[in-house]
């Protein structure tokens, strides 16, 4: 299998709670939304507006949040579990509980960021938002050189 060689192990199987996909360099950039040294189109986003106040997408909690029970997502988190395109493998409980946020969270996107790849920050970010961690692998489609 090629693949990056510092992306987490694949999983032997895939089952409930473990989805593997084409690893895709969009995941992490979303997860600086809002920051200073974010990329110029993320500067400005906001993730409140697509995930909700207390999804576990936010990279940070809102700031009149005082909820520490919600997991947020790290710029590693996103670019090891969500950095994910199609091929997309998962079961289909996982899916039921996915496709709807991915439906949801699309538009709120692309509203933001409308261009080519909002169905996939949206997808990523229901991901995240579902705490779907994707294994990674680039072998489904090789398109970065540092595939090995």
């Amino acid at each position: 299998i090629l693949r990056q060689s510092n992306l987490p192990q694949l999983p032997p199987f895939i089952t409930k709670g473990v989805a593997a996909g084409q690893h895709f360099g969009i995941g992490g950039l979303w997860a600086s939304a809002g920051e200073s040294d974010a990329r110029k189109d993320f500067r400005e986003f906001n993730l409140t507006r697509v995930c909700g106040p207390s999804s576990p997408c936010l990279n940070q909690p809102p700031h009149d949040n005082t909820d520490t029970s919600t997991h947020y997502t790290t710029r590693e988190e996103a670019y090891n579990n969500y950095a994910v395109g199609p091929v997309y493998i998962a079961s289909t409980a996982d899916w039921k509980d996915l496709l709807p946020k991915w439906h949801a969270f699309t538009p709120r996107v692309y509203e933001q960021y409308p261009k080519l790849l909002a169905e996939m920050y949206g997808f990523t970010m229901a991901a995240a938002d579902r705490q779907l961690k994707f294994a990674l692998s680039s072998s489904y489609m090789v398109s970065d050189p540092r595939t090995m």
